[in-house]
């Protein structure tokens, strides 16, 4: 299984356009994203332990990630984390970060990844770049970033359309507690406090652009290192084919022109490609660069004045026509 070419981190903020670059890369015909799937991976285990190398350490990692497969509604997926299987098919290669990754991406993608580019998509995971370049085989980092001005306005959009049905919520917290309260009793395990969220940064809007200034700042500082690639949302929008030649380029495979039937691009599931979007309609026929910097028109003063603010001097070096 150590055969890959290349593995590739794909982050940012979310509402920067993270789950259509993670769309547009995985339709390469080599390539294979996991879009949001390993979110826990690196949340729960990548980011917690520095080191793990005893079967221990795995399966105190595994009790720490069942909620978040048992959120993920797959009961065959849940069973086989609780089964000697997975530990057998870890056991097979050393007991490191790079085995136990390889294990999941071919149980949560299917697929035979021997000779392929794998990666996750996995937003706000800045915090593992360091862990993540120094343990991995291969390892590549694509961060996109959107101006903050847009990536306010769509997250506030997104959020009011969210937190205006409070029943919506509840339904939302409801299905969650019964999913994973039935799976888990039924299992004999206890569970509590669990959040599939950050319910401060859904119901406070401008930390959003906190979150912004402590991504961008953490990818800048590895904007010497040739294992990171940086880039602009509006770069991806308006100029889609030279970006994605960059980006094939990156990952050191051959340009593939794949990508450019919209209605061909398929989720990690390998399902048609819905956009993470907070317009009404989610299918893609093109990429549309209608939206690029139209939120200032509809941002209060205030909130112009607060986001410029809280995102220099970064907004100097990446949208200096912005202020």
């Amino acid at each position: 299984m150590r055969t890959l070419i290349q593995n590739v981190l794909i982050s940012g903020t979310m509402r920067s356009g993270t789950t259509l670059l993670a769309s547009l890369i995985d339709s390469h015909p080599e390539i294979n994203i996991v879009s949001d799937r390993m979110t826990f991976y690196w949340k729960y285990l990548f980011s917690k332990n520095k080191e793990i190398s005893t079967l221990h350490e795995v399966k105190i990692f595994v009790q720490e990630i069942l909620p978040s497969i048992v959120h993920l509604n797959d009961d065959n997926l849940s069973k086989y984390f609780e089964s000697e299987k997975f530990y057998d098919d870890i056991l097979r290669n050393k007991i490191d970060y790079y085995s136990v990754y390889l294990v999941l991406m071919a149980k949560l993608y299917y697929a035979d990844l021997d000779g392929k580019v794998i990666g996750s998509k996995a937003t706000h995971r800045w915090g593992v770049y360091d862990d993540y370049l120094k343990y991995f085989d291969k390892p590549k980092v694509i961060h996109i970033i959107r101006n903050p001005f847009d990536t306010y306005y769509s997250h506030k959009s997104r959020m009011n359309q969210f937190y205006t049905n409070p029943s919506v919520i509840k339904k939302y917290y409801n299905d969650i507690k019964l999913r994973t309260g039935l799976l888990f009793i039924d299992r004999k395990y206890y569970l509590a406090g669990y959040n599939s969220f950050n319910n401060f940064i859904y119901q406070n809007p401008m930390s959003i652009i906190n979150e912004w200034s402590i991504g961008t700042n953490k990818a800048f500082n590895f904007r010497d290192d040739k294992r990171v690639l940086i880039l602009r949302y509006e770069d991806l929008v308006t100029h889609l084919t030279g970006t994605m030649k960059n980006i094939f380029s990156h990952l050191e495979v051959n340009y593939d022109e794949t990508f450019k039937n919209m209605k061909s691009l398929k989720n990690s599931l390998g399902n048609e490609f819905i956009a993470n979007s907070s317009f009404k309609d989610k299918q893609i026929d093109y990429i549309s660069r209608n939206s690029i910097g139209k939120s200032l028109q509809k941002l209060s003063n205030e909130e112009i004045a607060e986001i410029k603010d809280i995102s220099m001097p970064f907004l100097k070096k990446l949208y200096p026509e912005m202020i």
